[in-house]
């Protein structure tokens, strides 16, 4: 029987950046009417951009590649074609693709496709239609899909279209229209019907066991939407809620962005009775109650088609902007980011201040945004409908990318390294084999910096040991000229806090290419002193750029 010493804990931090105004850097071009943009989970320099017209365009290291994925029939026309595209949670293994589009005999169809491996091209004969609805009118498509950290897939409908919801569809139990659904496509309740392969899950709301606050469509998750044409979730693999955030566009009078904590079911957003927090329709009763108003609405002079993007969990717009939720506005041009502060018991959201982007991404009329998304690392695209993807930066900043709490040759978890700030506390941990050899204990951290000066290097890192003796601790960075990692600094750590400090590091030595810094701090140790529990307690890495 193996026996493990006591875990090494290491708490981390890290120093919010100053603020730096931020802005959009074009990125690849060339696209017919872009209406979406998804990262490949296989290969992280690939994303996939959706052409309304049908085409699945394949960007690959910021290079448009000539073929596309694959050009799905669809019916396009105002706000018809190609809507919404998601990978399977289990793609890896299934290959399986699921995209969201129009098609003759005015229907929204969701499909399946199966991709080989990391293929960058899929051939057309897998397609296997899961779900379909008739619409009415040829606008309010919705049309965007996401798999929920539930691994359900989540398709809004729209209200069918034309104006003012004529039929009342998004507050009929029996209507699909108008709602958000969750369906589950790996199962079949429905084996008779070629058009309807899915499962309803369980939990939905609405399923009879659940004791739904009405009778409906099993399929549904959520009442009253118009035209959810973007929603999200915060990604919980990069430390967000898994709530979902939803932007409705309005009527006549609001633009709304709505919010659901992780497992809300079964809420009504209101329409056609509201128009965001405004009574559009006082002779409309809601389906049921009560009624759940957006956390954030804007007037229809600021702008008249709001285009919902995600909540940021990148690194490098810096702890300013993390779990801040972007969006901009279609018609008008513009672009803003709100903060969200959290209830920690309910989990619902209230905006703390809402910031205007418009100057920041070139002025009123910038774009016309039609999608926001984000790539493996959580970094944010903007997509101009007029063609252009573009990434959303913070100019001449360097920023944390990684942090990694290692003990000998083994790494004791990864931890999204500009989190360690405003109070907050992590605790990352290593197991080791019992030994009495000296092993490597400490913290290794990177940054990137987009600064174009690269000369002076600077690097400062807090911490302190969990008992009152004298520890030895020593900074290092890579040199990458060489390889290595050298000795910046060397100091004794004990109870209290203390700081190792590096300053005025040749650049050409400590900074790559690509504008990377590796650096770390370690203490040394043997089998006894972690035995008794030692620990290393890193609160703030910081490194600069100039």
């Amino acid at each position: 029987m193996k026996r493990y010493l006591p875990l090494l804990a290491l708490t981390l931090s890290a120093r919010a950046l100053l603020a730096q105004p931020l802005s959009i850097v074009p990125v690849v071009s060339g696209f017919d009417r872009p209406v979406e943009i998804v990262q490949d989970p296989l290969r992280p320099n690939v994303q996939f951009v959706l052409n309304q017209s049908g085409a699945v365009r394949v960007v690959q290291d910021g290079v448009l590649l000539p073929t596309p994925l694959i050009t799905l029939p669809v019916l396009i026309g105002n706000e018809r074609g190609l809507l919404g595209m998601a990978f399977a949670p289990d793609h890896a293994t299934s290959g399986h693709i699921y995209f969201h589009f129009t098609t003759t005999g005015v229907f929204m169809q969701l499909a399946r496709y199966t991709r080989l491996g990391d293929a960058l091209t899929v051939d057309p004969v897998t397609r296997l239609n899961i779900f379909r609805t008739l619409r009415p009118f040829s606008n309010h498509n919705a049309g965007c899909i996401r798999f929920g950290p539930d691994g359900y897939l989540y398709l809004p409908t729209g209200d069918g279209g034309s104006s003012g919801d004529p039929g009342n569809r998004a507050q009929t139990p029996t209507q699909i229209l108008g709602k958000m659904l969750r369906l589950d496509p790996t199962g079949d309740d429905f084996p008779t019907d070629p058009e309807r392969n899915y499962r309803i899950p369980p939990s939905n709301p609405f399923r009879p066991v659940n004791n739904p606050p009405v009778p409906a469509l099993e399929e549904i998750w959520a009442f009253g939407l118009r035209n959810p044409w973007k929603f999200a979730f915060d990604d919980p693999t990069k430390l967000g809620t898994g709530a979902m955030v939803l932007a409705d566009v309005g009527q006549n009078t609001r633009e709304e962005v709505d919010y659901e904590p992780a497992g809300s079911g079964a809420r009504n957003y209101g329409w056609r009775r509201f128009e965001g927090t405004f009574v559009h329709n006082a002779g409309t009763a809601l389906a049921y109650g009560p009624h759940t108003p957006p956390i954030h609405e804007y007037p229809r002079t600021l702008g008249q088609s709001v285009t919902g993007g995600g909540v940021y969990r990148g690194l490098q717009l810096g702890p300013e902007y993390f779990g801040r939720y972007f969006f901009a506005d279609y018609i008008a041009g513009r672009a803003w980011s709100l903060g969200l502060s959290l209830d920690p018991v309910t989990g619902e959201a209230t905006v703390m201040d809402v910031r205007d982007h418009t100057a920041d991404f070139g002025g009123v009329g910038f774009a016309n945004v039609s999608s926001f998304g984000v790539d493996g690392a959580g970094e944010m695209f903007l997509i101009d409908y007029a063609g252009t993807v573009n990434r959303i930066v913070r100019q001449e900043t360097t920023w944390l990318t990684d942090a990694r709490a290692v003990q000998g040759p083994y790494l004791g978890g990864q931890v999204r390294s500009l989190l360690l700030s405003d109070g907050k506390t992590f605790d990352v941990q290593a197991l080791r084999l019992a030994s009495t050899s000296p092993l490597r204990a400490g913290v290794d951290f990177d940054a990137r910096t987009n600064r174009a000066s690269r000369t002076l290097v600077g690097v400062s890192v807090t911490g302190k040991v969990s008992q009152a003796l004298v520890v030895p601790v020593t900074l290092e960075c890579r040199n990458w000229n060489t390889g290595l990692f050298e000795s910046v600094a060397t100091g004794n750590w004990g109870a209290a806090l203390g700081t190792l400090s590096a300053t005025g590091l040749d650049g050409t030595k400590f900074v790559d290419a690509g504008g990377n810094v590796q650096c770390r701090v370690s203490m040394a140790y043997n089998g006894i002193l972690l035995a008794s529990s030692l620990r290393l307690s890193v609160e703030a890495a910081s490194v600069s750029v100039d």
